[in-house]
């Protein structure tokens, strides 16, 4: 029984070492991927941060048109509370309200971009603690 104990735990070993040498191969790949990715994340997140500023003018008139429809619709509400609405403020009342759909479109997209570009952000401030926690010399040592 002893030969093969000291078999299993042979075989064991070698996985072991087989296991380590992969793992740090594995390590090492996704440092340099890490490291090539950094410069694109960069790029792509200045083209986000340059959309995010061409668009502010488009973003903030959105933000006064919704405004308006909220407050106007509240004062339409209480002025004709009691009585029929006039045909022809049903019919502005139906462009503003396309208007007002049009904005929303606009501050959804404008929330998409921001929503991208938090995400550049938090993947780059990650990467950063990363590498300072995690230096190649140190990582190389304690692999």
């Amino acid at each position: 029984m002893g030969p093969h104990i000291d078999e299993f735990c042979g075989e064991i070993c070698l996985k072991l070492v087989d296991i380590d040498e992969e793992l740090r191969h594995l390590k090492i790949t996704i440092r340099e991927k890490a490291r090539h990715a950094e410069p694109e994340v960069r790029s792509r997140l200045e083209k986000v941060m340059k959309r995010i500023a061409c668009n502010q003018p488009k973003v903030a008139a959105a933000r006064a048109q919704v405004e308006h429809w909220i407050t106007d619709k509240a004062k339409d509400a209480l002025r004709f509370r009691n009585e029929e609405i006039p045909e022809d403020r049903k019919l502005r009342r139906a462009a503003e309200a396309d208007r007002y759909a049009a904005a929303c479109i606009d501050l959804a997209i404008a929330a998409v971009d921001e929503a991208e570009r938090s995400a550049l952000e938090a993947w780059l401030v990650r990467e950063d603690a990363n590498s300072s926690r995690c230096e190649p010399q140190k990582c190389e040592a304690m692999a």
